[in-house]
Formats: C-alpha cells, structure tokens, sequence
C-alpha cells in the first residue's frame, strides 16, 4: 500500500525509529469494512502485526495545534504503547515497562465516576502482590524523610487507601475463590491499581534480566510480563495517569526495594530467631536468647557470634542475617532501639523481608512506648511491663515448636485438647478450618460481623478467642479504626493453622502426609529440576487443602526450597528439594 494512503504514516515511522531503528515495516494492509490499517513489523527474522484505527491515524494527521499539549503527548503515548505491547510480546523488542511511564492525558474517559470492570483472580493476584510493594515503597520514602519532621507524609492518603485495597481485595478473593466475578473501581482506585501492576512488571522485567534462571523459569516469567501487559494496555487503564509517587521510578531499575530475589542460602547457616536490639537493652536480649540456646533453638545473637563477625563486612553481613536467614525476628523496641544505627540497619532488612513474604516474620517485644519508623500500632507485640521474658520466651516456644519439630515426627493421635484453647477459641479454630479450601494463608480472610453471626459470640468473647489463636500463630488480625470491642476488623488464617491442627480436625495429618509427600516429590523429581506441586498432587490426589498443610510442613522444616510463582492453589507452585530431605525419608521409615 503506497504511503500517501496510509494517514499519519510519518508519525508512525519516527515513533518505530525511537522504539527501535532496526524494526521494518513489512506490509500495510487496509481492511475497509473494520476501517484499520494493519501493519506488519519484522525484526531479525520474526514478524508483528499491529493494528491501528483509521480513525485514531487521521486523528494524529489532522493535529495541528502545539507539539507540548497535553493532548499532543497523550496521543503520542497512545501510539507507543499500541506498538510496543504487541512488539514486546512477539519478541522483536525486549520487555519494558518505561513506555507506561510516559504518559501524561488530558482527560478520564469515564469522566470521574465509578466503572464496572471484570477480573478474575489471578488478575487480583497480581494487584495484590503489587499493591503490598507499593505500600513498602511508600514507608521506605516515609522513613528517608523522617529528619525532616514532617507533621504528615504527602502519600499519607496513598497508603491507608492502598492498605483499605487490600484488605477489601482480600476478602473479594475469599468470597469468590478462584472464580472471576465483577467489580466497581474509582479513578483513584484504578490510579493506584495502574501503579501496583507498574511495580510488579518492573520486578519481572528485572528477574529477566537477572539470566541465571532455567528456560521454563523465563518462561513463566515472560508469562506473567505478558499477562502484566495486557491488563496495563486495557481501556479502564489506558487513560489513567501514572501515580505521582511512581514518576522517576523507572529510572532506577535495579533499586534493591524492587529486587525480590530468592537467594540460595542452602550453604548458609539457618536461624531459628534473630535477635535485634540495641545495647542498653542487652540484658533482656541474652537472656531470651538464653532459653532459645537452652532448648536447642539457634538464635543469632551477636555474642555467640563474635569470632564469625571478626572481620566481616558487617553492614553486608548483618543485612543479610535479618533480611534473609532467621525464621523469625524478635526486636527489642524501645527508645535507645529508635535512636541507634546499627538497629535501624536490622530493623529495615528486617522490614523488607516481612513486608515480602506478608507473614508474621517480626515479633515485636516492647520496653516502652517509643514509636518505631514502620511499626504498626495495630501489630500484635508482647510487653516486657507486663509480662517477664521468660513468659514472653513461652509464647514464643509455642510459635517455634511446630517449625522445629525435629525428626522423626511422631504420628500418635494426640488429643485436641493438648492445643489448650478455650471453647470459644476452639470454636473460631473449627469455623476457619472448616471455611478453608485450601489451606492458604488467608484462605478464608473473614469480617468480624461474618464471624459473630457464624459463632453467635460477643465481641468482647471473640476478641478473646481471636487473641488466643494470634498468639499461637493460627491468625493474623486486621486491626483499623473503629473495629469495635472484637479488637479487628479482618481475621485470616495463617498456614500454621491447617499443618499444626489438621491431624485433629481432618482424616489426615500433616505430619505423616510429609512424609508420603516427600516421598513422591523424589519419585517424581528429576535431577536438576524443581519438582512441581501439582504433578505430586496428581499422584496422591490429595487435593490442595490436604497437600498444603504438609508442604507448609516441608517448607518450614527447610527440606525443600519453594518456588516464588504466584499459584492460587497451592503454596509453591514447585519445589527444589534439598538434601535432607531424602534423610528424611529414610529416617522415618525405619
């Protein structure tokens, strides 16, 4: 088809000159009936049709007012992203989110009121893992402008409504499982949804880039780029301005708060708890860690540490022991916590990974009311005026006991009653299992008034029952304002809840099915590759809701090394099996 026919055909090949100077238009084709130009790219032998609207072209031929409007860069951004995407997908051009931070439109095509969209729930996956970075990200600038003695943090308003998106999101994905179902978004809300999708394209975009994984790892991430990519290029997004706290961050495309890593710490030493505090508070700190040496936990407390510290790097070092090596992280919070350096270095590695893996990570034990940069109100603490760290270090025991539950498992049928609960308690624990399908964490997320109704209790007697099961570790409570006597508005389960308590209220118990379990996954594992979930699933036909509890029990035992792929069935979609756990095996067979 001859240029002169084609409206906006120069526009259109500078804008292929900028994305990429190797591209070549092949062919333009004009279908007259849909009234669109198709035009085939090729780069390096591989082809990409685009189709453009006639009506969008002569919209781009016809504009002759100032190259600076707002309407005149929206237009051109327009016009990149309907190239990029479909080039990007078909390989001609490596991912990239920066053409979505472009953007600068002069109008909403809804004009401000609420739209219905329709998502299913792995789209909800997405926008919650992102919306949890989006939030950490926010409390990172928060915390670099502490000097500064803010009376109040400009994104303020960006954070509670991200925090009240996830909770609602939440409970949409409980209530409606794996199903799709519908929706009704604000420009706001599709602003910061826009913004949570960014964050998590630029983490994939950056694990490409990383190159040490396997070709079916690229793959699944290259699938989700693409999945990214599409929700982004939708029409509800589309005329959605990008969040004025993401402007510039594509700039900094290795920024370590983005980089979600799993790193391979199988060489290294594994603690049990981590122990951060600062020195005026050392006499509470070695006595905690004490009784967990005492009990044969390992703890990482800096004075059984000090020939392993001499000479390291100890900003690298101690970053890497909070943030990846203990299985929880006991901070000592207090005033002289607050104001010393080597603390607030503890407490942000610390930060980053419990924010990451969205589990009770942090266990937060208060001197005074010293208010800590990141720390929650509404996080559960114990407290050292109350209770003496010997009945802290109790409720801790308890925490730690089913993770460190040593070989060989016991498999004798224990009475329930051994959890010690009340009957309220015990009530709540039954109605949450019982709601569960697959034993997730969250898996239901149920209000408070749902609850009440459910167990006809009073407030004041689910908050006690919801307080017992948060300190075994079964719950996480989601506290906001106005939540009444129940102490929260939100209770969700934890994978504790199902590994630790299934053996009493299910057929099955978790503790053998480990066993079976890892068996298969070494049946079916072959050598060099992550075993997946499913496939072992297939095998025992189990189903999720009993496979989970014993792979949160292989998971938390450290025999095996879950995948981070978002699955909504499963607790990792695949797994690498560690050495010890053929052991294992062989031990509990005897």
């Amino acid at each position: 088809m001859s240029d002169d026919l084609i409206p906006a055909i120069e526009i259109v090949k500078a804008m292929i000159e900028k994305i990429d100077s190797g591209i070549e238009i092949k062919s333009v084709k004009y279908d007259s009936d849909r009234m669109e130009h198709k035009f085939l790219f090729s780069k390096n032998n591989k082809t990409c049709e685009v189709v453009l609207l006639r009506d969008f072209l002569d919209d781009l031929n016809d504009y002759t007012g100032s190259k600076e409007s707002k309407y005149w860069i929206g237009m051109e951004g327009a016009l990149k992203k309907r190239l990029s995407i479909p080039m990007q997908i078909a390989g001609l051009i490596p991912f990239s989110a920066s053409i979505f931070f472009d953007e600068l439109q002069a109008w909403e095509q809804d004009n401000g009121h609420n739209i219905e969209v329709y998502y299913s729930a792995d789209d909800y996956e997405i926008f919650q893992d992102g919306l949890k970075e989006l939030h950490h990200y926010l409390e990172e600038q928060k915390n670099s402008l502490s000097h500064l003695k803010l009376k109040s943090f400009p994104y303020d308003e960006d954070q509670q409504r991200i925090q009240d998106m996830l909770l609602y999101r939440n409970k949409q994905i409980s209530e409606n499982s794996s199903s799709s179902f519908r929706d009704s978004i604000s420009v706001t809300s599709r602003e910061h949804l826009k913004a949570a999708a960014l964050i998590r394209l630029l983490f994939y975009e950056n694990e490409l880039e990383r190159g040490h994984y396997s070709a079916a790892v690229k793959k699944e991430i290259t699938a989700k780029i693409v999945k990214i990519l599409s929700l982004l290029s939708s029409p509800v997004f589309e005329k959605i301005e990008i969040a004025e706290y993401l402007h510039g961050i594509s700039k900094d495309r290795k920024s370590d708060r983005l980089e979600i890593a799993v790193p391979d710490n199988s060489q290294k030493r594994q603690y049990d708890v981590v122990i951060s505090f600062a020195g005026e508070d050392r006499d509470h700190a070695g006595r905690l860690a004490e009784l967990l040496k005492t009990d044969g936990f390992e703890v990482f407390y800096d004075d059984y540490e000090e020939a392993d510290l001499w000479g390291k790097n100890l900003y690298e070092h101690l970053t890497e022991v909070y943030s990846k090596l203990g299985k929880y992280c006991v901070m000592f919070l207090s005033k002289h916590y607050a104001a010393k350096q080597w603390p607030t270095l503890e407490r942000r590695a610390a930060q980053e990974r419990a924010f990451k893996e969205n589990r009770e990570y942090i266990l937060p034990i208060r001197i005074d009311d010293t208010s800590i940069p990141g720390m929650l109100d509404t996080v559960g603490y114990q407290d050292l005026r109350q209770k003496s760290i010997e009945d802290i270090y109790a409720v801790l025991k308890r925490k730690l006991l089913p993770i460190n539950a040593l070989l060989p498992i016991k498999a004798e049928a224990d009475s329930i009653g051994q959890l010690g609960l009340s009957d309220d308690a015990m009530a709540l624990l039954k109605y949450l299992s019982d709601k569960s399908e697959r034993a997730l964490a969250n898996d239901p997320i149920s209000p408070a008034e749902e609850v009440l109704g459910a167990l006809e209790l009073s407030e004041e007697a689910l908050g006690f029952a919801a307080d017992e099961l948060d300190e075994k570790g079964f719950v996480k409570l989601h506290k906001t304002l106005g939540m009444g006597k129940a102490g929260f508005r939100y209770i969700g389960t934890t994978e504790l809840l199902f590994s630790a308590t299934d053996k009493y209220l299910r057929d099955w118990n978790p503790e053998d099915d480990s066993i079976t379990l890892s068996q298969t996954l070494i049946d079916i594992a072959q050598e060099g590759h992550a075993v997946s979930v499913q496939g072992a699933d297939e095998t025992l036909k189990w189903g999720p809701r009993r496979i989970n509890p014993a792979l949160s029990l292989l998971i938390d035992m450290d025999m095996v090394n879950p995948s981070k792929a978002i699955n909504p069935d499963y607790i990792s979609i695949h797994v690498i099996l560690k050495p010890k756990i053929y052991r294992y095996v062989k031990r509990t067979k005897k």
